[in-house]
């Protein structure tokens, strides 16, 4: 059995340097694909503007912002919502939501 034990701890060091030496090379296949950048938000004094690069040009929008306000991004890319926040009236929350 100690004999046993040995050889086979001897075959797993030889082994290991082979092994190793298999992986450092070769070609890695993805299937996907490559998406584009987040629009950049930007609130302020109840507007929201919107830019996005998109189609190797920037594009920008203005949004009015209302209570519960929906409104879609550079054609449909994103829709939005405008929730309050609870016991703090001053306070909203947009919510996007990229398809």
């Amino acid at each position: 059995m100690k004999r046993t034990l040995q050889f086979g701890l001897m075959a797993a060091l030889i082994a290991c340097p082979i092994l190793a030496g298999a992986a450092s090379g070769g070609v890695i296949h993805f299937r996907g694909m490559i998406v584009e950048d987040a629009c950049n938000i930007k609130p302020d004094n109840g507007v929201v503007h919107v830019s996005c690069y998109r189609e190797g040009k920037q594009h920008r929008e203005t949004h009015l912002l209302n209570q519960n306000t929906q409104f879609n991004i550079m054609q449909d890319i994103a829709t939005t919502q405008l929730y309050p926040v609870a016991d703090h009236p001053e306070l909203q929350v947009l919510q996007i939501t990229y398809r």
